[in-house]
């Protein structure tokens, strides 16, 4: 007697039959929220030249993004012949058309394309996008607009949502006290009128949200905004075009001058590393803060009471009033570069690593680069970083790397021969470096994130841009 035989099966393999075909098991067009998960995933089903699901099969979901960008997973179909990028799988965070092209070894002339649109969040963040910081005559319009941008928790710009914008302080006048942000998340006031002589402020809000414009009104004519420098050993004073230059120091041994954050004070390193001092805009009141050995890099706190400064190997905060107060040790390590962004951490550059120190607790973090970083420099908001690198053994005789990034640290990288001691306009639209070119370092300035030619400011190094509060009343 034959045996008997089941003409039930069930579920094929990849190594018992040969597939025919791939479809799609969820729907082609997908529209979801960025960082979010589906409830139903893009999922495909697999099966052989019978119509038999065909499990065990490898399945690869490649997923590409219109502006660029790509992904590949990999998974199995189960006994069904599904294959899924599973009830996990988190939507791209960044807003934007993806196509997810799905293929099977098993079946190499079938293949599936779903399309996912992935939209913006809900509000998170309100920024200043452009017209910070800006300065103009009582009764004149800022030459630039005001213009605050809405994203979510991912940067992504959201369209379709009211801002509105109030003047907190100054008086002055606005073209619209409300907006709808564009495709771009931005919103504008239109026209932005100086009142009285002196500091001015914005607020733009979307529900919880707010940021604040400064702006500065001077009482008759603005004159350019001014960059204090280093040349022979002396400190002086030049306008951004290179224009009225002036001597603040006459010692010979002084270096590394930065203004407080209100525009008010210099702190600057004399005597050859060995004593920290302040002193007025003009030269004319000059204080001691401290005294040592190798002092460098000093950087004033946020709220301008603080000064980090570099000691020898370790990092200290002194009072920015009190000679008498004692120092408190808040890094130990060679640091090439000290900087206070804000924020409260102090951003210490140690062996390439840009270190973000707490200075309370002393913890840090690593904060990532895309190169060994020499220095690293944030712009007045906080919202742009600059970065320096020596290319070569002997600084004086290389290129350096110049990156700028923004607060995800999308970096953009440009080769400029020789820079370093940069320093941020006060609305950050541009930096100013020391640049070495034809065997003498001069002040040079450069839009933010371009790759133009630097502009000569004039001969020297070690510059420091004046915020625009605390000038040109």
């Amino acid at each position: 007697m034959s045996a008997c035989t089941s003409t039930d099966a069930g579920p094929t393999t990849s190594n018992t039959s040969k597939p025919s075909s791939l479809v799609a098991a969820s729907k082609i067009d997908i529209i979801a929220a960025a960082g979010s998960t589906l409830s139903s995933p893009p999922t495909v089903q697999l099966t052989d030249s019978d119509g038999r699901p065909l499990g065990r099969a490898k399945v690869v979901f490649d997923i590409y993004r219109d502006a660029g960008g790509a992904a590949e997973i990999d998974t199995v179909t189960d006994d069904g012949g599904l294959g899924s990028l599973g009830m996990t799988w988190p939507v791209p965070s960044i807003a934007g058309h993806y196509r997810i092209n799905v293929l099977a070894t098993a079946a190499p002339t079938s293949g599936v394309t779903f399309n996912l649109i992935v939209t913006s969040g809900v509000p998170a963040y309100i920024t200043a996008q452009s017209g910070d910081q800006q300065q103009a005559t009582v009764g004149d319009d800022l030459p630039d607009p005001i213009a605050a941008r809405v994203t979510d928790k991912f940067g992504n710009p959201i369209a379709e949502v009211r801002v509105e914008f109030a003047i907190e302080s100054g008086g002055g006048r606005l073209g619209q006290v409300a907006a709808t942000t564009l495709d771009d998340g931005t919103a504008s006031p239109g026209y932005w009128t100086m009142g009285r002589a002196g500091e001015q402020k914005l607020v733009a809000s979307s529900g919880n949200l707010t940021v604040e414009f400064t702006a500065f009104a001077c009482a008759n004519v603005c004159v350019p905004s001014q960059i204090v420098f280093v040349r022979g050993g002396n400190i002086r004073l030049v306008r951004e075009d290179g224009s009225r230059e002036t001597v603040l120091t006459t010692s010979g041994s002084d270096t590394n001058p930065v203004w407080s954050p209100d525009g008010t004070l210099i702190a600057f390193v004399h005597g050859f590393g060995t004593e920290l001092w302040t002193m007025s805009p003009t030269g004319a009141v000059k204080n001691r803060i401290a005294v040592g050995s190798n002092f460098g890099s000093p950087a004033w706190s946020p709220d301008g009471r603080q000064i980090a400064v570099r000691r020898g190997s370790e990092v200290v905060l002194l009072s920015a009033s009190d000679s008498t107060a004692p120092a408190k040790r808040v890094y130990t390590g060679p640091a090439s570069s000290v900087a206070w962004p804000p924020g409260g951490r102090i951003a210490v550059v140690d062996s390439g690593e840009i270190l973000l120190v707490d200075k309370t607790t002393g913890e840090r973090s690593v904060l990532p680069t895309p190169f060994a970083a020499y220095e690293a420099k944030w712009s007045p908001d906080g919202s742009k970083i600059a970065i320096t690198r020596d290319d070569c053994d002997i600084s004086i005789a290389c290129h350096s790397y110049l990156a700028f990034g923004d607060t995800v640290r999308n970096f953009s990288v440009t080769l400029v021969a020789a820079a370093w001691d940069v320093t941020w306009s006060p609305d950050g639209s541009q930096v100013a470096f020391t640049l070495f070119r034809t065997g003498e370092t001069s002040i040079a300035r450069l839009p933010a994130f371009s790759t133009s030619q630097p502009a000569i400011v004039t001969r020297g190094n070690a510059p420091s841009w004046q915020p625009t509060t605390g000038r040109n009343p």
